[in-house]
C-alpha cells in the first residue's frame, strides 16, 4: 500500500481514538440523581406562584439545581456591590435544590421591592422560602416563557 494512501487511511482512525481516550469518563456513582424535576418543583410550589400572580410578578427557576450551603449574593437588578448596604449574602439550605425566584414587584414610582426565593429539595420536595431586597446574582436560569401564567398548560423552558 502507498505511504500516503496508509496516511489517509489512519490519521482519521488515530483522530477517532484520541478524542476517544481524551473524553472525560465519570466514575460510577457521581451522576446526577434527584428525585424532583424543574417542572415537578414549579408545580410543589404553585400555590406560592398563584399568590404572586396577580401582582404581575415574574418569576425564573434554575437551570440546574443550587448545591448545599451555597453562598448566594443580591441587590438591586442582580448587581452585587459588597460596598453597598442595599446588597448582601445568605446560605442556601442544607440541602441541593432547584432555586425559583419570584421576581421584583416594580412600582409607579420607580421602587422595585425585593424578591422571593424558594428551594426546593430535589430528593424530598420540601421548601424554603427566602425574601431578599434584591435579586440574586450569579445564577443561570431557565428562564419560563409563561412568566406571569403560574399555571400553564405545559411547561416550557428556554
Amino acid at each position: 500500500m502507498d505511504s500516503k494512501l496508509m496516511k489517509w487511511l489512519l490519521a482519521p482512525i488515530v483522530l477517532l481514538l484520541l478524542s476517544l481516550v481524551s473524553c472525560e469518563k465519570k466514575e460510577p456513582g457521581n451522576e446526577e440523581n434527584y428525585n424532583i424535576t424543574a417542572a415537578e418543583a414549579v408545580e410543589i410550589v404553585g400555590p406560592i406562584l398563584d399568590k404572586y400572580s396577580g401582582k404581575y410578578r415574574p418569576w425564573n427557576i434554575s437551570k440546574d439545581p443550587i448545591p448545599a450551603k451555597t453562598t448566594l449574593k443580591y441587590g438591586p437588578f442582580g448587581m452585587y456591590d459588597p460596598s453597598s448596604e442595599n446588597c448582601g449574602k445568605f446560605k442556601s439550605p442544607n440541602y441541593k435544590a432547584w432555586l425559583i425566584m419570584i421576581g421584583p414587584d416594580s412600582r409607579i414610582n420607580g421602587y422595585v421591592a425585593g424578591t422571593v426565593n424558594l428551594f426546593v429539595d430535589v430528593n424530598t420536595g420540601k421548601y424554603e422560602d427566602f425574601c431578599v431586597d434584591g435579586e440574586i446574582s450569579g445564577i443561570e436560569w431557565n428562564y419560563n416563557i409563561y412568566r406571569c401564567d403560574p399555571k400553564p398548560k405545559k411547561l416550557h423552558f428556554y
